[in-house]
């Protein structure tokens, strides 16, 4: 009798664990999204990408994209996801989109200039750059995609002009000085490119651009 009231405790206390387990497997699984629900799956998308699996990044987003809650960001997480796999018509199909769910985001016409420029499409892209500094003058990405869209189109006094204009704002940035730099090259300024350069190097020691020029490549 006394064997059986023992293991009757016992099954009690087994079965009593087992229901504690089980509470706290419910409250952790109530607190963290399902595997398959919206948000866990915008969250991996970004886990895929830091680890470069685009592709999986990119399906993950897709799942949600046509929600109401994700309709603007999806489409603006797809144009940067395509453009890092150089699918520029995709990426810049997508930044469009973004601007149907969002037509005054500033953040998607910056970005969307980044596949344009890589499909060389640089008049454009000069003319999207200047509807983004219409409304925000001194917007760093909109100023400098603009300065290279001017200076791939030989525009190279335009160029720096914004060049100039930039580096009183942000005077330390390497940047805008190579962008400077090159510019001055492009007008044949190659004395005002070379002390450009070389004291970029000064601060910038590793930079490619600079080391070529004064190499003379």
């Amino acid at each position: 009798m006394k064997t059986t009231h023992r293991l009757l405790t016992k099954s009690v206390a087994v079965c009593a664990a087992c229901v504690l387990v089980l509470s706290m497997h419910r409250a952790r699984a109530a607190e963290t999204p399902a595997a398959d629900s919206p948000a866990e799956n915008y969250r991996i998308s970004f886990v895929s990408e830091a680890s470069k699996d685009y592709d999986d990044a990119i399906r993950r987003v897709l799942t949600v994209k046509d929600l109401p809650t994700y309709r603007y960001t999806a489409q603006l997480r797809l144009g940067w996801l395509y453009y890092c796999i150089n699918s520029y018509a995709a990426s810049r199909n997508a930044y469009q989109n973004a601007l149907k769910a969002h037509q005054t985001s500033v953040e998607a016409r910056v970005a969307m200039l980044l596949p344009i420029l890589a499909q060389g499409s640089f008049d454009e892209a000069e003319m999207i750059a200047k509807q983004v500094i219409e409304v925000d003058k001194l917007n760093y990405y909109a100023n400098l995609r603009l300065a290279y869209a001017l200076r791939m189109q030989k525009k190279f006094i335009p160029a720096e002009k914004i060049d100039v204009m930039m580096l009183e704002y942000f005077p330390s940035d390497v940047t805008f000085q190579t962008e400077l730099g090159l510019a001055k090259l492009g007008q044949l300024q190659r004395d005002a490119a070379k002390k450009i350069f070389t004291d970029i190097l000064a601060v910038d020691p590793d930079n490619v651009t600079a080391k070529a020029v004064l190499a003379g490549k």
